[in-house]
């Protein structure tokens, strides 16, 4: 059919990059079977079939990155160059603490127990003001541009263990958020529970490289 159209997905990666993590597979003596990118690994831990249209919101050291996935597949992708990393140094500036000082009271405290110090909840948010913002406006926009609505947004990656984000977050999205739970698809002691759950953002990307090498 003349009118027909397919649309591709198209992924890749640096030579350098595959070359690097072959080379320290290989020094850690381990076999690896395959190379995936990262996305593709936390979307089959993360996003669940009936999830629908989601946004997997990956909140890393120096980057954030932003997927639109409707049924696991993705269907736009935008970056940022800011990270978790940059509240603590907002953090660290504020409060004329050192970097690793910073960073503990990033962990510790976060957004939801800053008591009556709001220079904490301030210096966080100046850098989350940025992810959330920018993140809001590119949700909006594919929304607009396809008539879909995104019915969910998953947070994912060390940075979204920062205590406090995901009500912080529903302000700006104004729909469910959530945090990524991978160890969900998988068996594990019933008093790991909790403990897993804060974790599983931290594990997205490699728990799902694990569902693949098991389904394989």
């Amino acid at each position: 059919n003349k009118n027909s159209s397919t649309r591709v997905l198209l992924a890749a990666i640096h030579n350098e990059a595959l070359a690097k993590y072959r080379t320290v597979a290989k020094n850690a003596a381990l076999a690896t079977g395959f190379t995936e990118i990262e996305v593709f690994s936390t979307i089959r831990s993360s996003v669940l079939e009936e999830d629908g249209m989601v946004v997997l919101l990956d909140l890393g050291a120096a980057t954030t990155k932003l997927y639109v996935v409707a049924s696991g597949i993705i269907q736009q992708t935008h970056s940022m160059t800011v990270g978790s990393q940059d509240m603590t140094l907002s953090l660290s500036q504020a409060l004329q603490l050192s970097v690793a000082d910073a960073e503990e009271l990033k962990r510790q405290i976060g957004l939801s127990e800053a008591g009556n110090d709001a220079r904490i909840t301030q210096a966080l948010q100046f850098t989350l003001e940025r992810i959330l913002g920018e993140s809001r406006r590119v949700i909006q926009s594919y929304e607009n541009n396809t008539g879909t609505k995104i019915a969910k947004v998953i947070l994912t990656g060390g940075g979204a263990l920062l205590k406090g984000l995901v009500p912080y977050a529903k302000t700006y999205f104004e729909r469910d958020v959530v945090l990524a739970d991978p160890f969900a698809k998988v068996e594990y002691p019933a008093f790991l529970e909790d403990t897993l759950k804060e974790a599983g953002p931290s594990f997205s990307v490699a728990i799902g490289a694990a569902l693949r090498k098991l389904n394989e």
